[in-house]
């Protein structure tokens, strides 16, 4: 009993901490103004169209 008590309270632990990280991760992408599959998705797109020194930033407004 005492080995089936630690175990649930270890999974329990594991879990709770691995939900928290992805937590931490939503809640700092949202607070820099994008989820966090918008900074892999859009991210270096959006830097490009911003960038007026490239070349190819004029055919892309």
């Amino acid at each position: 009993m005492v080995y089936k008590a630690c175990l649930i309270a270890c999974i329990v632990f594991i879990t709770g901490a691995i939900i928290s990280i992805f937590i931490a991760f939503i809640i700092k992408g949202l607070f820099a103004g994008m989820s966090l599959f918008d900074r892999y998705e859009t991210g270096t797109s959006s830097i490009a169209n911003n960038r007026s020194d490239l070349p190819h930033a004029a055919s892309l407004r």
